[in-house]
């Protein structure tokens, strides 16, 4: 499910980046905050796209033949997979947080 919604993120926000900057580039006068809002969401989409290529492959990696409904909590690979999971949940927020701001900033 997650690496389903990855790519779909990773091409939702090309797709917005690239229709963006065309039409800024098209615009005759770009103001700060559209243009501070266009690159909100170039950073939200690199984020996504972390998300898709680093984290959720090594936080999959992590719970290979990791137990995680009976899991033992000393368990090493537990410790590997929560830090990975951290990282996924961090960058979530970060998207959260630069969606936010260029809505704000195209309002």
């Amino acid at each position: 499910v997650f690496a389903a919604f990855n790519r779909m993120e990773v091409v939702v926000g090309a797709l917005l980046v690239a229709a963006g900057v065309l039409l800024a580039g098209r615009a005759a006068d770009v103001s700060q905050k559209s243009l501070a809002g266009v690159m909100s969401v170039g950073v939200m989409w690199l984020a996504a796209l972390a998300q898709y290529l680093w984290a959720r492959p090594r936080m999959s990696a992590a719970t290979e033949e990791l137990d995680l409904v009976n899991r033992r909590p000393e368990d090493p690979r537990f410790h590997v997979f929560r830090r990975w999971h951290k990282t996924y949940v961090a960058l979530d927020f970060a998207k959260i947080a630069l969606g936010l701001a260029a809505l704000g900033m195209w309002v």
